[in-house]
């Protein structure tokens, strides 16, 4: 039958988990796939369904950059990721000088 949590208010996801899928934030999952093989994964959780009787995390997978699904019972860790400035990586912009030009003749 699966297992239940012990009150309605109770949860079996883990707390990382679930923090990042309230605040749709991003998470580095460390997880092994069908072929025993361990990745290290940044992903973006976006919700969690029941498919065959498996529990299964649907979130985008930047490693792939596309929506990817893992089965809950083989998520190794989660671990909190600290959002950078969206400044901090964007390309630097390179400012050039305004020539100054002579509103009435059009003349710099």
């Amino acid at each position: 039958m699966g297992l239940m949590p012990a009150s309605p208010r109770e949860s079996l996801l883990p707390l990382e988990l679930m923090e990042a899928l309230e605040a749709k934030s991003t998470v580095m999952m460390e997880y092994v796939d069908g072929y025993e093989q361990r990745t290290e994964r940044l992903i973006s959780p976006q919700r969690v369904r029941r498919f065959k009787g498996e529990m299964v995390l649907i979130a985008h997978c930047h490693l792939r950059n596309d929506r990817r699904n893992f089965k809950l019972d083989r998520i190794v860790q989660l671990k909190k990721v600290e959002q950078e400035c969206p400044a901090a990586s964007s390309p630097q912009l390179q400012l050039f000088p305004i020539s100054r030009i002579d509103v009435n003749t059009g003349v710099s």
